[in-house]
């Protein structure tokens, strides 16, 4: 199954039913299947073909999205920038990865044509990219295998220079298969898109309820007024709040809504009490940049009763992809056999669910942080 197919399903499942609403419009799951087979039309006249790179610099929109599902269909690899970052960095990144395409948000204009974004074959999201969806006929090429690279998300760089990660289809779709269980997304869902599609964790929330004919809510910024007043208006069951649930839960709009999700091992008693309160459910998850999408999910009661422990990726870090030391006492589980390191993460307060890999794990692999593959 490749991350386009997301588009596809919910085209024929809930053609009628909300994919998206943003900045005062909304587009269906009919209309988003129908846009993702135009882009991927428009892409391949382009030249885009299997591992081609396509670089998107943009804010969130549901172009974001779009764009990623139909580079899938041609097998082609989006590389997320960070707007955020300064011109030579996203011209470092775009170069490191072989872009020869790229899609622009027309706020970042500027920035994308100091970073040599424009120097590239491009398309400014907005009319000049509806004009030629406009016109699109179909994309006649080969259906790529699921292994193929979908997304090269760069690392921050906080240790040396950002490094690309490659996420292959397969690793995408199983990883949001995962994440829908751990968050237990339904199709009656309304999520509080907060989180920059930019970041792994903003692509894996958004696709989890894309996922199961949920609804993405996209706000144009992070500040309080606005959030609360989209989460009343929108009907928004599960949110995220990038200045802080505390803060959140302090405003005076504040409202009950089904869960709301943050960093794992890092909310203050204090704030999930508030939250149990409000009869609010809690999950704290952990990205990785590096595995793709959430690697631990763990629940209001796990953050509640062992605080701090639930940050450590279960199992630990793929190898040469650096160390999560584990911080739970691992005497007592029995780690005898090659798959008990997952028998380990079910047992745990966090259940991974983005590495989604067969693992070989010793007692000794574990306590280091590292496991084997």
């Amino acid at each position: 199954m490749l991350l386009g197919d997301l588009a596809h399903r919910g085209g024929a499942l809930w053609p009628s039913r909300l994919a998206f609403i943003w900045g005062g419009q909304s587009r269906t799951y009919g209309e988003l299947a129908r846009r993702v087979e135009g882009l991927s039309a428009v892409f391949a006249a382009a030249g885009l073909r299997a591992g081609s790179r396509i670089a998107l610099l943009t804010v969130n929109t549901p172009e974001a999205l779009e764009t990623a599902f139909a580079a899938s269909l041609l097998g082609a690899c989006v590389v997320p920038l960070n707007p955020r970052l300064a011109p030579a960095e996203i011209r470092f990144q775009a170069e490191d990865a072989g872009a020869a395409h790229a899609v622009v948000h027309p706020a970042l204009e500027a920035l994308a044509r100091d970073s040599g974004l424009l120097g590239l074959a491009h398309w400014m999201i907005g009319e000049e990219l509806e004009t030629r969806l406009d016109t699109a006929g179909d994309a006649e090429t080969p259906r790529p295998g699921d292994e193929s690279p979908i997304m090269q998300l760069y690392t921050s760089g906080t240790t040396g220079r950002p490094k690309g990660c490659l996420l292959t289809n397969r690793g995408w779709v199983a990883a949001t298969a995962a994440a829908v269980h751990a968050l237990g997304v339904t199709a009656d869902d309304r999520l509080f898109a907060a989180l920059p599609l930019f970041h792994v964790a903003g692509y894996g929330a958004a696709l989890a309820h894309l996922a199961m004919g949920g609804t993405v809510v996209i706000p144009s910024g992070a500040g309080l007024e606005e959030s609360w007043s989209l989460i009343g208006e929108h009907g928004v069951t599960v949110a995220i709040f990038p200045a802080g649930t505390r803060r959140a839960l302090r405003h005076p709009a504040a409202r009950p809504v089904r869960m709301v999700f943050g960093m794992a091992g890092t909310e203050r008693a204090e704030t999930l009490g508030g939250l149990a309160e409000l009869g609010t459910d809690f999950r704290g998850v952990y990205g990785s940049t590096e595995a793709g999408n959430f690697v631990t999910v763990s629940t209001l009661a796990d953050e509640l009763a062992r605080p701090g422990t639930q940050t450590a990726v279960a199992g630990g870090a793929r190898p040469g992809r650096g160390r999560a030391p584990a911080r739970q006492p691992l005497t007592q589980y029995d780690l005898g056999s090659p798959s008990s390191c997952w028998a380990m993460c079910a047992r745990t307060s966090s259940s991974a669910t983005g590495m989604l890999l067969p693992m070989r794990a010793s007692r000794n692999s574990l306590a280091t942080g590292y496991s084997r593959e």
